[in-house]
Protein backbone atom coordinates (compact mmCIF):
# COMPACT_ATOMS: atom_id res chain seq x y z
CA UNK A 1 0.00 0.00 0.00
CA UNK A 2 1.13 3.12 -0.96
CA UNK A 3 0.67 6.50 1.33
CA UNK A 4 2.42 9.90 0.76
CA UNK A 5 0.00 12.13 3.41
CA UNK A 6 3.17 12.68 5.29
CA UNK A 7 7.11 12.87 5.27
CA UNK A 8 7.44 9.33 7.02
CA UNK A 9 7.42 7.77 3.75
CA UNK A 10 10.97 9.37 2.63
CA UNK A 11 12.70 8.37 5.34
CA UNK A 12 11.54 4.47 6.06
CA UNK A 13 12.33 0.83 3.43
CA UNK A 14 8.64 0.01 4.02
CA UNK A 15 6.10 2.56 3.99
CA UNK A 16 2.43 2.11 5.09
CA UNK A 17 3.16 -1.09 6.86
CA UNK A 18 -0.40 -2.39 7.58
CA UNK A 19 -1.29 -5.23 10.05
CA UNK A 20 -0.79 -9.06 9.71
CA UNK A 21 -3.14 -11.76 11.68
CA UNK A 22 -6.45 -13.51 11.80
CA UNK A 23 -8.90 -10.91 9.66
CA UNK A 24 -11.60 -12.21 11.50
CA UNK A 25 -10.04 -11.60 15.54
CA UNK A 26 -11.54 -11.57 18.09
CA UNK A 27 -8.64 -9.11 19.73
CA UNK A 28 -6.56 -6.48 18.00
CA UNK A 29 -3.48 -5.18 18.95
CA UNK A 30 -2.50 -1.76 18.14
CA UNK A 31 1.20 -0.43 18.86
CA UNK A 32 2.52 2.94 18.34
CA UNK A 33 4.77 2.46 15.43
CA UNK A 34 6.88 0.58 13.12
CA UNK A 35 10.88 0.05 14.56
CA UNK A 36 13.43 -0.87 12.60
CA UNK A 37 13.30 -4.50 12.34
CA UNK A 38 9.55 -3.82 11.55
CA UNK A 39 11.17 -1.47 8.42
CA UNK A 40 13.35 -4.09 7.27
CA UNK A 41 10.53 -6.66 7.38
CA UNK A 42 7.29 -5.18 6.42
CA UNK A 43 5.59 -6.56 9.17
CA UNK A 44 4.41 -4.90 12.82
CA UNK A 45 5.69 -6.11 15.98
CA UNK A 46 9.10 -8.55 14.55
CA UNK A 47 11.43 -7.16 16.70
CA UNK A 48 12.61 -7.54 20.21
CA UNK A 49 9.76 -5.86 21.36
CA UNK A 50 7.57 -8.19 19.43
CA UNK A 51 10.04 -11.09 20.59
CA UNK A 52 8.54 -10.43 23.93
CA UNK A 53 4.87 -9.88 23.03
CA UNK A 54 5.11 -13.57 21.60
CA UNK A 55 6.61 -14.74 24.61
CA UNK A 56 3.73 -13.28 26.68
CA UNK A 57 1.29 -14.32 24.49
CA UNK A 58 2.46 -18.03 24.22
CA UNK A 59 2.33 -17.93 28.27
CA UNK A 60 -1.25 -16.99 27.96
CA UNK A 61 -1.91 -19.71 25.58
CA UNK A 62 -2.21 -17.98 22.43
CA UNK A 63 -1.19 -17.77 18.92
CA UNK A 64 0.13 -14.98 17.34
CA UNK A 65 -2.15 -16.32 14.48
CA UNK A 66 -5.39 -15.74 16.69
CA UNK A 67 -5.28 -12.06 16.68
CA UNK A 68 -4.58 -8.80 14.66
CA UNK A 69 -1.23 -6.68 14.95
CA UNK A 70 -1.01 -3.50 13.71
CA UNK A 71 -0.01 -0.28 14.58
CA UNK A 72 -1.30 3.39 14.70
CA UNK A 73 1.63 5.10 12.46
CA UNK A 74 2.12 2.87 9.55
CA UNK A 75 6.16 4.19 8.97
CA UNK A 76 8.86 4.31 10.98
CA UNK A 77 10.00 7.13 12.40
CA UNK A 78 13.42 8.36 12.14
CA UNK A 79 15.67 6.88 15.01
CA UNK A 80 12.52 5.00 16.21
CA UNK A 81 11.99 8.02 17.81
CA UNK A 82 8.06 9.35 17.56
CA UNK A 83 8.03 13.24 16.25
CA UNK A 84 7.27 16.58 18.43
CA UNK A 85 3.80 17.00 19.62
CA UNK A 86 2.60 19.15 16.38
CA UNK A 87 4.39 17.13 14.41
CA UNK A 88 3.12 14.10 15.77
CA UNK A 89 -1.09 15.05 16.11
CA UNK A 90 -0.29 15.25 12.20
CA UNK A 91 1.46 12.12 11.57
CA UNK A 92 -1.36 10.70 13.60
CA UNK A 93 -4.44 12.35 11.70
CA UNK A 94 -2.49 10.89 8.50
CA UNK A 95 -2.70 7.10 9.29
CA UNK A 96 -5.30 6.92 11.72
CA UNK A 97 -7.86 6.53 8.73
CA UNK A 98 -5.61 3.51 7.67
CA UNK A 99 -5.68 2.10 11.40
CA UNK A 100 -9.96 2.88 11.15
CA UNK A 101 -10.17 0.81 7.75
CA UNK A 102 -8.25 -2.19 9.59
CA UNK A 103 -10.47 -2.19 12.76
CA UNK A 104 -13.64 -1.88 10.28
CA UNK A 105 -12.69 -4.94 8.18
CA UNK A 106 -11.68 -7.11 10.75
CA UNK A 107 -14.81 -6.04 13.52
CA UNK A 108 -12.64 -6.85 16.97
CA UNK A 109 -15.18 -7.00 20.09
CA UNK A 110 -11.86 -5.75 21.63
CA UNK A 111 -8.75 -4.02 20.96
CA UNK A 112 -5.88 -3.82 23.30
CA UNK A 113 -4.15 -0.45 22.63
CA UNK A 114 0.13 -0.80 23.28
CA UNK A 115 1.61 2.60 24.44
CA UNK A 116 0.16 5.87 25.33
CA UNK A 117 0.28 7.44 21.45
CA UNK A 118 -2.39 4.48 20.33
CA UNK A 119 -4.22 4.55 23.57
CA UNK A 120 -4.93 8.36 23.38
CA UNK A 121 -5.69 8.08 19.89
CA UNK A 122 -8.34 6.23 20.19
CA UNK A 123 -9.57 6.94 23.68
CA UNK A 124 -8.84 10.87 23.91
CA UNK A 125 -7.40 9.57 27.58
CA UNK A 126 -3.87 10.36 28.26
CA UNK A 127 -0.93 9.32 30.41
CA UNK A 128 -0.78 5.44 30.22
CA UNK A 129 0.64 4.93 33.91
CA UNK A 130 -3.13 6.05 34.86
CA UNK A 131 -5.14 3.81 32.42
CA UNK A 132 -2.98 0.79 31.67
CA UNK A 133 -4.97 -2.65 32.39
CA UNK A 134 -8.81 -0.25 32.31
CA UNK A 135 -11.32 -0.94 29.96
CA UNK A 136 -11.78 2.25 27.80
CA UNK A 137 -14.23 3.10 25.03
CA UNK A 138 -13.10 3.50 21.83
CA UNK A 139 -14.38 6.99 20.19
CA UNK A 140 -16.57 7.27 18.37
CA UNK A 141 -17.06 3.39 18.31
CA UNK A 142 -19.21 0.46 20.95
CA UNK A 143 -15.84 -1.52 20.63
CA UNK A 144 -14.53 -1.92 23.75
CA UNK A 145 -10.31 -1.32 24.28
CA UNK A 146 -7.93 -2.38 26.78
CA UNK A 147 -5.22 -0.06 27.54
CA UNK A 148 -1.77 -1.82 27.92
CA UNK A 149 2.23 -1.04 28.79
CA UNK A 150 4.10 -0.82 24.66
CA UNK A 151 6.67 -3.87 24.92
CA UNK A 152 9.05 -1.54 24.23
CA UNK A 153 8.81 -0.24 27.37
CA UNK A 154 8.18 -3.15 29.55
CA UNK A 155 12.00 -4.43 27.85
CA UNK A 156 13.53 -0.96 29.70
CA UNK A 157 11.22 -2.23 32.83
CA UNK A 158 11.19 -5.69 33.39
CA UNK A 159 8.89 -5.69 36.62
CA UNK A 160 6.01 -4.67 34.18
CA UNK A 161 5.80 -7.66 32.28
CA UNK A 162 2.87 -9.21 33.94
CA UNK A 163 0.70 -6.18 33.38
CA UNK A 164 1.13 -6.63 29.49
CA UNK A 165 0.05 -10.08 30.39
CA UNK A 166 -2.43 -9.82 32.91
CA UNK A 167 -4.25 -6.44 30.22
CA UNK A 168 -3.79 -9.13 27.08
CA UNK A 169 -5.52 -11.40 29.65
CA UNK A 170 -8.34 -9.14 30.65
CA UNK A 171 -8.61 -8.94 26.94
CA UNK A 172 -9.19 -12.11 25.96
CA UNK A 173 -11.81 -12.95 28.50
CA UNK A 174 -14.00 -9.91 27.33
CA UNK A 175 -13.37 -11.05 23.75
CA UNK A 176 -14.66 -15.01 24.70
CA UNK A 177 -11.18 -16.67 23.74
CA UNK A 178 -10.64 -19.43 25.04
CA UNK A 179 -7.09 -18.99 27.27
CA UNK A 180 -5.18 -22.03 28.52
CA UNK A 181 -2.29 -19.80 30.64
CA UNK A 182 1.17 -21.13 30.95
CA UNK A 183 2.20 -19.22 33.65
CA UNK A 184 1.74 -14.85 34.02
CA UNK A 185 5.19 -14.42 36.02
CA UNK A 186 7.47 -12.13 35.93
CA UNK A 187 11.09 -11.86 34.43
CA UNK A 188 10.50 -15.30 32.87
CA UNK A 189 11.63 -13.59 29.03
CA UNK A 190 15.20 -13.19 28.36
CA UNK A 191 15.52 -9.62 28.65
CA UNK A 192 19.02 -9.76 27.83
CA UNK A 193 18.67 -10.01 24.13
CA UNK A 194 17.49 -6.62 23.98
CA UNK A 195 21.08 -4.84 23.33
Amino acid sequence: MKCEKCNLHLTCKSPCIMGTGNPKAKVMLVGEAPGYDEDKKGVPFVGVAGQLLDFILYKLGIEREDLYITNLIKCRPPNNTLPKASELKEIVESCKPHLMSEIKQVKPKVVVTLGGTATASLTGVRFISKCEGLVLPMEHTKIKTVACYHPAYVLRSPSKESNIARALFKAMTIAGMKLKPKGMETGVFDYEIRG
